[in-house]
């Protein structure tokens, strides 16, 4: 597998050199490969959202390096730069990224940025405007005269119109329904498969974790305490819960019908439709 991201014993202090220093990362070394979509959980604090900020240069790390398709994103301004159209960021609180006169122009922003214009611009809004069903009659409104769930959908279709290799979405259904969350999801896995691109994304939802991660990196205290495949990860569930972190809800009832003495079932149960297929073939 090609790896799209690595970090190196990336370190970052906050207010570095003061008596208030606080290391929100330390010692960080991963990779990130390919097509892979990736789950960051932790407790707050934990040092996920300081993380993400690195991996596009939002953030310069105090000590150590990250890699973007194996090039030093630090080594000079044009690897900045060009990290910054490879990996694309919507923030918890989208909302907050919308700062042009209309919608279609914060859409346009980033493409702009990277020196494309007239035609193409004008496909790449539409296109990515239509992905994620935001109404093309919208595109023309100011992003903040619509409701707060099209404030969502314009900077996703804002990043996407960038065409990024890696999307990091930080705790993007924080505050959702369930379907609305689901709905999210569901138009960022069409993307994914289309685009095949590498998903990164932050959550407190253990549910969205187990649905939609092929693996999943846990922090802790600013350290990197798991990465590991999806099931490998929350197969640790006594290791999470000692951090503070939870499992998905079917995953509890699971685990305490094992210990009820239901021996035959499966060490660990991530989701409700896995959790029904295993009673089904064990209740024909």
């Amino acid at each position: 597998m090609l790896t799209c991201i690595e970090t190196k014993n990336l370190t970052f202090h906050y207010l570095e050199g003061t008596k208030m220093q606080k290391t929100a990362i330390n010692n960080v070394s991963v990779k990130f490969n390919s097509y892979d979509i990736i789950a960051i959980i932790g407790h707050t604090g934990s040092g996920k959202s300081s993380f993400i900020q690195h991996l596009n240069g939002l953030l310069k790390p105090s000590l150590g390096k990250v890699f973007v398709e194996g090039q030093d994103i630090w080594q000079n301004k044009s690897a900045t730069k060009n990290a910054r159209t490879k990996v694309g960021v919507v923030f918890q609180h989208p909302e907050y990224q919308l700062f042009e006169d209309t919608i279609y122009k914060d859409i346009a922003f980033g493409p702009k940025n990277m020196g494309i214009s007239g035609e193409e611009i004008d496909r790449r809004v539409r296109d990515a405007a239509k992905f994620v069903d935001l109404n093309e009659s919208l595109l023309n409104k100011s992003p903040f005269d619509v409701s707060g769930g099209e404030k969502r959908k314009a900077v996703i279709a804002g990043v996407i119109a960038m065409d990024p290799n890696v999307l990091v979405l930080d705790e993007l259904t924080a505050g959702l329904d369930p379907a609305s969350r689901d709905l999210i999801f569901s138009r960022i896995i069409k993307y994914h498969k289309k685009r095949k691109n590498t998903i990164i994304f932050t959550s407190h939802n253990m549910e969205e974790v187990a649905n939609f991660s092929d693996k999943v990196l846990v922090f802790n205290k600013g350290e990197v305490a798991m990465f590991g495949s999806t099931l490998e990860v929350f197969e640790a569930h006594e290791e999470l819960c000692r951090m503070g972190l939870s499992v998905p809800e079917v995953t509890d009832i699971f685990l305490a019908l094992k210990r009820m003495d239901h021996k035959n079932l499966p060490n660990c149960v991530l989701t409700i439709k896995q959790a029904v297929k295993i009673l089904c073939q064990q209740n024909p």
